[in-house]
C-alpha cells in the first residue's frame, strides 16, 4: 500500500523539506527522504541549507514560546511595554 493525500494543498519540495515531518529530511545520494515515504531529488547544498534553516527556526520558535509563557506568568512593566525583539534577534 501506498498513501493517498486527499484535500491537500500543493507545496514545493523546498517547503516540504523545511516544514515537513517530525524528524526532518534525510539526504542520501541526491535524494531527500522524509518520514520514510516521501522522496524528492535535491542537491546536497540545498538540503543542508534547508536543514539548517529548519533547526534555527525551531529554536527561535521555542525561545519565543518560552518567553511568552514567562511573561504571562511573571509580567513585568518592561515586558508589558516593550514589544520589540530581544537584542540577540535584532
Amino acid at each position: 500500500g501506498g498513501r493517498v493525500l486527499q484535500g491537500a494543498t500543493m507545496i514545493t519540495p523546498h517547503q516540504m523539506m523545511l516544514f515537513g515531518g517530525r524528524g526532518g529530511p534525510v539526504w542520501e545520494l541526491g535524494i531527500v527522504h522524509l518520514e520514510d515515504w516521501l522522496q524528492v531529488e535535491s542537491e546536497f547544498e540545498a538540503a543542508a541549507a534547508l536543514g539548517t534553516l529548519r533547526a534555527v527556526t525551531k529554536r527561535v520558535l521555542q525561545y519565543a514560546a518560552q518567553r511568552s509563557i514567562e511573561n504571562i506568568h511573571n509580567p513585568t512593566p518592561e515586558a508589558m511595554m516593550n514589544h520589540t525583539a530581544d537584542d540577540w534577534l535584532a
